[in-house]
């Protein structure tokens, strides 16, 4: 367990991450490795994998990072436990604005709108160019996969069953899993003579070199769901959400490799029985092809393809070289049997080669072991070729995506992706298909692209990617487009990022930014939805009185003392409390009062009276004293603040009991109120024959105790106490007079 698993990664300090990346976001603390001796049961993993890492995820980091939604991510991820690397990750998204997501149900299609989307970034190990890395992200699960020279790394939760383990997170490597798949893909090996003369055509022109140089590419990929993986992931948004992680990785392998990019402007996921019901994976493609054939041929696309978790082992199977085939008659089809979880152990990479595999035939690429469709013969032997032109062993080597090398020790290298001759065969047939798009627009606004959520005066970086050489204008709508604000003018259009302080508002959850040509605003890019700004308040503080200040009270005092914090902002629409509650409760026991001013004064003006009934209210008794935490609280209907807490101590005396001239009484009585009904404040008179222990307290129509007056000794004669019930509300309350010999109790009615 505590072998370095990423050892050939270059590792970097702390300060050099902070330095260099400071224009990201950097998260630092998302994961904290868990040391092995504290986790029972570790050897269920460990029989599994070989080498692994187990690390607890901060959920508040991972939601303050799903709420924010930055551009760019610097996250340092740890390798041991000691040491990280940073993963340097740019956000990327596979759907298009205008992408369908379906919902098969028994009463045929219905679209929805999903919230709670996984957030995908891709990049790569800071320090190693040639490594590839993507990470996905939702409000409290993390799945990742990282590849550089020495494999493909996997992050995900894991599933065990056991309470000591599940939720916990793990870092492997794929090649240290202890049981292999033995997936095959079942994709023929005889090419009819038409694929054949475009293969011969093709090897004329693999040039790797000229790869990268090319346009950027943009692939549709329409997609279905099955069933089996619905029933699997339990919802529509959980099935979504594994999509997404899948085809974000494969898009990202693409991009990487051939300049392709993989988009899904149609995903449709079966909540009611599919009609594959094949058992092999032939017999499921065809089911498949025909039914899309004969049903969905409004759909755009470049080519279908069938995701499915069910069991069986059936691999996977694609026709070769069909990009843009008819949508009612073609074969652009292809079928993935993926594991999603395996072993309690997630199996992200493997599920990507898998896809990665299929869909790489789709665009025209044969297996590396393929006799026939390759300059000097088959590029591995790791399985036994295609075709008669070699006879001998197996030999191990580390393959390609479209290689069989995972049956072998050598396993299979995302960082070596296609390969030259294959990477070039997809690039080539992907140029000649004309539903494959150049990706380049004049004018591309890539952040932020809506729900993320900024707060006033913050510092935001706007990207955008273009094509034009002038200058750009860039505004803001608070209001969802219905009216717009000037961010900049005459903005230098390669610049490629402008730093846009946030505006000082209330709140609006319906903001948008645009740009649009300088010369031309027919030219321009909107954020794809809205997004949402919140007034950071500034940090309060306690002015007066100082902590640890102590008042003496008594009921009805009128004496009157002043409670001081700083302002939390300017904002008209900031409004401010006073809080208070017993030292030692949970804030959620506050007491809350409007501030001066019907709430706009930073400060308070309170009787003493009424810390008299608060100190009652918070358990004190007559001649007690009670340390309280007094606070100042900003709102603006969206959010709140509050300052820091002062320690108040409140000491109630027996001042407000005033004795009525009279002769001693000869028996206990208690008497009427008056007023009755009161606001606020009522008399409550009582008689003594005798030097007696007294008690007096308030209920509420339920029984419950709401004020505790009186619990000390007094002298025989007849007493009145003043009850001030300002922080009791209207209703019926009944007062309670006891001593040793006597109780007597009495209704009464605050109405405010």
């Amino acid at each position: 367990m505590k072998k370095l698993i990423f050892a050939v990664i270059i590792l970097f300090t702390v300060s050099f991450a902070v330095t260099a990346y400071s224009q990201n976001k950097v998260s630092q603390n998302l994961f904290t490795v868990i040391e092995p001796e504290a986790l029972p049961n570790l050897n269920i993993v460990d029989n599994l994998v070989g080498h692994s890492l187990i690390f607890d995820v901060n959920k508040t980091e991972l939601s303050s990072i799903y709420s924010e939604k930055p551009m760019k991510l610097d996250l340092f991820v740890p390798v041991s436990e000691n040491e990280y690397v940073i993963a340097s990750l740019e956000k990327f998204d596979i759907l298009k604005p205008w992408t369908k997501i379906v919902e098969m149900t028994p009463e045929g299609e219905r679209e929805v709108t999903l919230g709670d989307l996984v957030l995908s970034y891709k990049g790569n190990i800071a320090g190693s160019e040639n490594s590839t890395v993507v990470f996905n992200i939702t409000k409290d699960d993390v799945t990742a996969m990282m590849s550089n020279s020495s494999g493909n790394y996997v992050i995900g939760k894991l599933n065990t069953g056991l309470s000591s383990l599940d939720n916990k997170f793990i870092l492997y490597r794929d090649s240290d899993l202890k049981i292999k798949n033995d997936f095959r893909c079942e994709t023929s090996d005889v090419f009819s003579d038409e694929l054949m003369q475009s293969f011969n055509e093709d090897k004329k022109y693999y040039h790797a070199d000229n790869i990268t140089d090319a346009p950027l590419l943009e692939a549709d990929i329409a997609l279905d769901v099955d069933y089996v993986t619905y029933l699997a992931y339990g919802s529509v948004t959980n099935t979504m959400n594994y999509i997404m992680k899948l085809m974000t990785a494969i898009s990202t392998l693409y991009l990487k490799e051939v300049n392709i990019k993989l988009v899904s402007s149609y995903i449709r996921i079966w909540t009611t029985p599919d009609p594959y019901t094949g058992t092999t994976s032939s017999i499921i493609l065809n089911q498949f092809k025909d039914h899309w054939n004969s049903t969905q041929s409004g759909v755009s696309r470049t080519v279908a393809h069938l995701i499915s978790i069910r069991s069986g082992g059936l691999g996977g199977i694609a026709w070769v070289n069909v990009l843009c085939d008819s949508p009612t008659m073609g074969n652009g089809y292809g079928f993935s049997n993926t594991d999603g979880n395996i072993y309690q152990l997630p199996t992200y990479s493997w599920d990507v080669m898998v896809v990665a595999h299929e869909l790489g035939h789709n665009f025209g690429s044969a297996h590396t072991h393929s006799c026939t469709a390759w300059n000097g013969g088959p590029i591995d032997s790791c399985y036994q070729v295609e075709g008669n032109c070699y006879n001998g062993p197996v030999i191990p080597r580390t393959g390609t995506i479209m290689s069989y090398c995972h049956l072998t020790s050598g396993g299979i290298s995302f960082v070596l992706g296609f390969g030259d001759q294959p990477g070039d065969r997809i690039r080539l047939r992907a140029s000649n298909a004309p539903c494959v798009v150049n990706a380049s627009e004049q004018l591309i606004l890539a952040y932020p692209q809506g729900g993320e959520t900024f707060r006033t005066d913050d510092e935001v970086p706007i990207y955008w990617g273009t094509s034009l050489t002038g200058t750009l204008n860039l505004e803001y709508s608070t209001n969802n487009g219905n009216e717009w604000h000037t961010i900049s003018d005459n903005v230098n259009a390669l610049a490629g990022t402008y730093n846009w302080t946030i505006p000082y508002i209330g709140y609006t959850d319906q903001a948008l930014i645009r740009m649009y040509d300088s010369s031309n605003p027919s030219i321009g890019d909107t954020t794809t939805s809205t997004f949402r700004i919140i007034l950071n308040f500034v940090s309060m503080h306690n002015i007066s009185p100082p902590t640890m200040h102590s008042i003496q009270t008594s009921p009805g005092q009128s004496q009157t003392h002043d409670f001081v914090w700083s302002s939390a902002g300017t904002h008209p629409s900031i409004s401010y409390k006073w809080s208070i509650r017993k030292g030692g409760t949970p804030m959620n026991s506050n007491l809350y009062f409007q501030s001066n001013s019907g709430g706009t004064d930073t400060s308070i003006t309170i009787t003493g009276g009424l810390l008299d009934s608060i100190a009652s209210t918070l358990g004190a008794n007559v001649g007690d004293s009670i340390l309280t935490l007094w606070s100042g609280w900003a709102y603006n209907g969206y959010d709140s603040v509050s300052s820091n807490t002062f320690i108040l101590i409140i000491k109630r005396t027996t001042i407000g009991i005033q004795t009525v001239p009279t002769e001693i009484p000869d028996k206990y009585a208690l008497f009427n109120n008056y007023p009755n009904p009161f606001n606020p404040t009522t008399n409550i008179k009582f008689d003594l024959p005798e030097n007696t222990i007294v008690s007096l307290k308030i209920f509420d129509i339920s029984g419950r105790e709401v004020a505790s007056l009186l619990n000390s000794k007094l002298q025989a004669g007849t007493y009145t106490y003043l009850w001030n019930a300002s922080t009791v509300s209207s209703g019926i309350y009944f007062y309670e007079l006891s001593t040793p010999g006597f109780r007597q109790v009495k209704r009464m009615v605050l109405i405010k």
